[in-house]
């Protein structure tokens, strides 16, 4: 632990907190001076937390928390410093990351971050190591309007109006907001790279940097969104990470780079083509019943659409931006595999978990992939596709084969109750559309 947050006198208390499976942070408040106790007293939580639905509702009919009485588990910190939004007396509570393990110390089955820390395990005994770069796009939209309205822009005190990718000006706009967000990132060990405009009203995209460490490139994307949603709070916007917030606009996105690397740290895929191909087989082979954790809520579903960049096709591709695999032009030794299905919306602990664990997968078992695709995706040929809707996505993740392979049984289930409990809320409310398409006319 940093020894700043021992010493420094205007912290008063430390939110402790763990990531759920939809993402979302959960926990609860000490006073400062517990921090030190926390080594030798664990924080206890009850383990149902880390499968609430989206509202923070129990999953009621997950029996691995409740048959049990719904027993408190221990929290663990991850051994990240907390994260501070700035300094001094305004700087607010840090959150120290915890996560949830087992009496013995392993992660637990049930928690996101654990999945992956298993998935990491597989790894280390195959003698090989994920080295992995994320990309999180996301809108900065108007806080005090209950709809979904563009941003005003500290710039010019006008809503955001363009929507023009790759436009400086739009960047220079929110100049204030990104130095405090670079300068945050930098006090938290979290490696913002790029910042470019993207293609929708106030949309934007941060790339973080490559790192050897899986497990840490997946704390930097949650602790990257964490840190935008408050620095964009203090300048008077908010940053929104739906897939699909504005239905003429682009989607948000969260696309994964990653090579494998050997005992050596040399990169494998940049002298043999035939592993490369081997992870691809992998990676297609799990798309469809990684659907649903690559698109967790019915807005996701929105974001693939044809004749745009966000993939419906299990396809792959060298430079390829329309196929839901694009392995980027590149130099020999920094050869990759871009995975472009995930929704900014997803939880980047199991979107890497997926990933590359079917990659492991098809590397180890030698899968073949179909040949890769040359020039844009042809919607209207018989490729196979990606689940259409949230059902098609939750009935292909319970029908799927490589996801159980990787994730333990308690995780499987906890995963699909909390989705479908999440789909029957949606499905018995009404929206104002439907009501006012057949009040008068059914």
């Amino acid at each position: 632990m940093k020894e700043w947050i021992i010493t420094d006198q205007d912290i008063k208390g430390v939110h402790v907190g763990i990531c759920d499976l939809n993402g979302i942070w959960r926990g609860k408040r000490l006073p400062y001076g517990d921090l030190k106790k926390l080594a030798d007293m664990p924080v206890r939580m009850p383990l149902s937390a880390t499968a609430v639905d989206i509202w923070g509702n129990d999953v009621v009919a997950n029996a691995a928390f409740f048959e049990c009485g719904e027993r408190d588990g221990l929290c663990q910190p991850t051994g990240r410093a907390p994260i501070r939004i700035g300094s001094g007396k305004d700087a607010g509570v840090p959150l120290l990351p915890m996560w949830f393990t087992d009496d013995d110390g392993a992660p637990h089955p049930g928690d996101c971050r654990g999945a992956l820390a298993r998935v990491l395990e597989q790894f280390a005994k195959a003698g090989l190591k994920p080295a992995v770069g994320t990309e999180l796009e996301f809108y900065l939209i108007d806080p005090d309007n209950p709809g979904l309205t563009p941003a005003i822009c500290p710039q010019t005190g006008r809503p955001f109006a363009s929507n023009s990718v790759l436009a400086i000006d739009d960047i220079d706009s929110i100049e204030a907001f990104l130095d405090d967000v670079y300068a945050i990132c930098a006090d938290n060990d979290v490696p913002a790279e790029t910042t470019v405009s993207e293609g929708g009203t106030g949309q934007f995209e941060v790339t973080l940097g490559y790192s050897p460490d899986a497990l840490k490139a997946a704390d930097d994307t949650v602790f990257l969104k964490y840190i935008l949603r408050r620095v964009a709070r203090r300048h008077g916007m908010e940053a929104c990470f739906m897939s699909k917030p504005f239905g003429r606009l682009s989607g948000s996105g969260f696309h994964t780079h990653f090579s494998l690397l050997d005992a050596d740290g040399h990169n494998i895929f940049s002298n043999s083509d035939v592993v490369l191909r081997h992870a691809v087989g992998g990676l297609l082979a799990g798309l469809e019943e990684s659907t649903l954790i690559f698109a967790p809520h019915l807005n996701s579903y929105r974001r693939f659409r044809e004749d745009s960049l966000a993939p419906t096709t299990l396809t792959w591709g060298y430079g390829n931006r329309t196929a839901a695999l694009r392995i980027p032009e590149s130099p020999d030794s920094a050869r990759r595999i871009e995975h472009r299905v995930s929704g900014a919306d997803a939880n980047p602990y199991m979107v890497l978990a997926a990933i590359l664990g079917a990659a492991l997968v098809g590397v180890k078992t030698k899968m073949e992939p179909d040949a890769p695709q040359d020039g844009k995706v042809d919607y209207s040929s018989d490729q196979r596709r990606l689940p259409a809707t949230w059902q098609d996505a939750i009935n292909a993740f319970e029908a799927g084969t490589i996801l159980p392979s990787l994730f333990d049984p308690i995780m499987m289930d906890s995963y699909r109750l909390c989705k479908r409990q999440e789909l029957a809320v949606f499905a018995g409310r009404m929206t104002e559309f439907e009501a006012e398409t057949y009040r008068g006319t059914a």
